[in-house]
């Protein structure tokens, strides 16, 4: 362990009976990492396999950085706290360097393996109607064709899982999806390229982009 700052000094009087302690060691290496989980993920874990059944376990650093250091789960509740509708968890990690901190605030991220079959689209380009999500794809001839699809909830990086309603190599629709209708004409441009003029669009508003979507692993 650590030892932190000393309460006393060299020559002080220190009686058996005092109640106070000299310092406070903590232990860094290995650090457990204290969290909680939703009862709706949890619950989406256990179909997985539940805890036992987890591929990795990551840290992300406060400044977004994942530590290079996988941990280990260690413990987990028998129940819900019904106060916060979360189970408690935690994790042990290695920490030679001290890299985390008693009291650092880090978020953890769970991995439960992998998924063929599905496909992983940005979330601004999932738009929700009154029978469901739905995406606008990318035709041959430049036409938008709506496209209803199914998802099971998001990654970590801002993208929605698309079970259902996805072909491999279909295109879907990234800008201006708000102007967008069935049939309307989109341009497909590659990313960070100027989109040229596109017809017919409303005056003053730039041709949509369309973009692969990722496939999920």
């Amino acid at each position: 362990g650590i030892s932190g700052r000393s309460r006393y000094s060299e020559g002080s009087l220190i009686t058996v009976n005092g109640g106070e302690a000299l310092t406070v060691i903590t232990q860094n290496d290995p650090i457990w990492v204290r969290f909680s989980l939703p009862d709706a993920e949890y619950a989406r874990l256990a179909k997985g396999g539940g805890v036992r059944g987890l591929r990795a376990v990551e840290a992300v650093l406060a400044d977004g950085t994942v530590y290079p250091r996988s941990g280990r789960l260690n413990f987990a509740a028998s129940q819900i706290d019904p106060r916060t509708a979360s189970v408690s968890l935690r994790a042990a990690f290695d920490n030679p360097a001290s890299a985390i901190l008693p009291g650092q605030f880090i978020r953890i991220r769970l991995t439960t393996g992998e998924r063929d079959g599905v496909f992983l689209v940005p979330q601004v380009a999932v738009l929700q109607s009154e029978k469901g999500r739905f995406v606008y794809v990318f035709e041959d001839g430049g036409k938008a064709r709506k496209q209803p699809i199914t998802t099971a909830g998001w990654d970590n990086k801002a993208n929605w899982v698309v079970t259902e309603g996805l072909k491999p190599g279909e295109r879907v629709v990234l800008d201006n999806l708000l102007r967008i209708k069935p049939d309307s004409r989109v341009e497909l441009v590659k990313d960070g390229a100027p989109a040229k003029a596109s017809t017919p669009a409303p005056t003053g508003s730039p041709p949509s982009t369309a973009a692969n979507p990722t496939k999920a692993r």
